[in-house]
């Protein structure tokens, strides 16, 4: 993440567009720019099946109990859009259409 987080700023600062995907948190000293989030959301049940559901290899712990818990209440507490001021548009499962969350980001930087 502290990679991520270098290479949006650095990025900003010679005036280069960034598109940051993750479970990302914003962070510090980064140049003035226009922000569009995409807060993509789910019912928790989606949200664990997906995770449970997942074949990575083995250091992401999805057969690990304890810390399937972990995450379960992490997403209980945490999972909100992040106070970046901006655009946000919001995406929850089954809500709207792809094509319509592409719409809004397109006008979102248009506008």
């Amino acid at each position: 993440m502290e990679l991520l987080s270098q290479l949006v700023r650095i990025e900003l600062a010679v005036g280069r567009d960034v598109v940051a995907e993750a479970n990302f948190r914003w962070p510090p000293g980064v140049p003035p720019c226009r922000v569009v989030q995409i807060y993509c959301d789910a019912p928790l049940h989606v949200l664990m099946e997906r995770i449970r559901s997942r074949k990575r290899h083995p250091g992401h712990l999805e057969d690990d109990p304890e810390h399937l818990a972990v995450v379960e209440a992490s997403l209980r507490e945490d999972y909100a859009p992040l106070p970046l001021g901006g655009t946000l548009i919001e995406y929850s499962v089954g809500s709207r259409s792809v094509d319509d969350v592409v719409a809004a980001v397109r006008a979102a930087l248009a506008g």
